[in-house]
């Protein structure tokens, strides 16, 4: 065999490798993101309902897995979205694609999501063609594809007044009940009609200080799971506090936390 010939089949099987390194996709990327907004469609705005349900999806986990490809959604509520990649720049991937609705509209959804210069996913918005809603996500973070999503961030939607800023909670995964967040009280208090629901019996008694400085003697029991956003606390003590008064959500939860914040009208919890 020539040099020629020998040169001209090396440079062959170089071109042949190099065309399957190329056809091999690159490997996914998984990430977890929390829902930080969701505007209601103008279709709904007439549902409590439905909005109830927007309001509680704030802060709840989405994972994310980006190819070159694609870009596919695995939400909270079980549901699976896999959306082919649009348009590609430096730091910006655009899905777009028609979203029907149960009133027969079928709006042209743009999906943007944003990364960094290495190429990290941090953040996601969308955006419908006639411009009544939008959903974003943040605090995108490298996830395990082998294990469930870790919610980025933990916390839950406030309603109220920065005075009196309320949050829902669920104890024992049964009743629903909306708490004053209140880092002046030791414990969660649970007020006495609320705690009948639970159908469980008191464990204790603790003597507590009120507002007016003086000490009332109240019955505790602990909760064995307290649910509020997506943050879950197992074995919480409360206090019983009369019938009519005011849920807190005091320090027997908080205090579980390495610090707290109220910050836009969210209950944020760092771990």
């Amino acid at each position: 065999m020539s040099t020629r010939t020998a040169l001209s089949a090396s440079l062959s099987v170089a071109a042949t490798a190099l065309i399957v390194i190329a056809a091999c996709p690159a490997a996914a990327q998984v990430y977890d993101c929390t829902l930080s907004s969701v505007a209601p469609r103008a279709v709904y705005q007439n549902q409590d309902s439905q909005q109830e349900g927007l309001k509680t999806r704030i802060g709840s986990t989405w994972r994310v897995v980006v190819t070159p490809k694609s870009i596919t959604e695995l939400r909270s509520n079980g549901q699976t979205f896999e959306r082919p990649i649009a348009n590609t720049y430096e730091k910006v991937r655009i899905a777009r694609y028609q979203n029907c609705e149960s009133n027969g509209e079928c709006p042209t959804v743009e999906r943007v999501f944003f990364f960094t210069r290495d190429g990290a996913l941090t953040s996601a918005t969308a955006t419908y063609s006639d411009g009544t809603s939008s959903v974003s996500m943040r605090a995108c973070k490298p996830g395990n594809a082998n294990q469930p999503p870790r919610p980025a961030v933990l916390g839950a939607r406030v309603t109220g007044s920065n005075r009196t800023p309320t949050v829902t909670g669920i104890l024992n995964g049964s009743v629903k009940l909306s708490f004053l967040v209140d880092s002046g009280a030791t414990d969660v208090v649970v007020p006495e009609d609320h705690f009948e629901r639970l159908g469980i019996k008191p464990t204790g008694r603790v003597t507590a200080q009120i507002a007016d400085g003086s000490s009332v003697l109240m019955r505790t029991f602990t909760i064995q799971s307290l649910t509020v956003g997506n943050a879950v606390a197992q074995n919480v003590i409360a206090s019983i506090s009369p019938r009519g008064s005011e849920a807190l959500l005091g320090m027997s939860f908080l205090g579980r936390y390495k610090s707290w914040s109220i910050n836009n009208s969210y209950l944020i919890l760092n771990e």
